[in-house]
């Protein structure tokens, strides 16, 4: 089977592009190295910093093959982080073949680990992370995370894997919250 079968059965189009604003813009064949980058530059343990511009920047520019009319159209329309982020998901599902979150986890545990991953492939035989797409790193991190596990561990840890969201993110703003409730229990004292 061929990566463009693989990604016809993940529900992704044929052709290796993103949509912006109406606009079709040519993504490169290989993205692992644009993404490992991009984790290492967006990790963090401040759940409170946002992703830097600069990371966005840099992903964008080395996966879209025409970056520069992307950017004027960009620039032209303003476009917030909300229409750039879209932008992002589109690249991160095609390369992954998975949706955004779950994606960037594994491609985040492979930025950190990667000497050790890229070694065992080595050693088992093969070239190394330099030789596997996107897509591939992903299951090859998603089967050394299972490796080992009970039936159990494995649908909660896929469950985790799979939310659809920045658990992070969701936890400070509930804590925000509730530290807010409580300042307006003790003013209304």
């Amino acid at each position: 089977m061929r990566e463009a079968e693989l990604r016809d059965l993940a529900g992704l189009g044929p052709t290796a592009e993103v949509t912006f604003m109406g606009d079709f813009y040519q993504i490169r064949d290989d993205g692992l190295a644009a993404l490992i980058r991009f984790a290492r530059a967006t990790t963090t343990d401040n759940p409170e910093q946002t992703i830097p511009l600069d990371a966005i920047y840099r992903l964008l520019e080395d996966c879209l093959i025409d970056f520069g009319s992307f950017a004027t159209r960009a620039l032209s329309a303003r476009a917030g982080i909300k229409e750039i982020g879209e932008v992002m998901d589109q690249l991160v599902a095609w390369y992954c073949a998975r949706n955004h979150y779950p994606a960037m986890r594994l491609i985040g545990f492979i930025a950190g680990n990667m000497e050790e991953i890229d070694g065992q492939l080595i050693k088992a035989g093969g070239r190394g992370l330099a030789a596997l797409s996107a897509r591939e790193a992903c299951n090859v991190a998603l089967a050394i995370c299972l490796e080992g596990r009970s039936e159990d561990d494995r649908t909660v840890f896929l469950e985790d894997l799979n939310y659809e969201g920045d658990p992070a993110s969701e936890a400070l703003a509930q804590l925000r919250q509730m530290q807010a409730s409580q300042r307006k229990a003790q003013a209304d004292g």
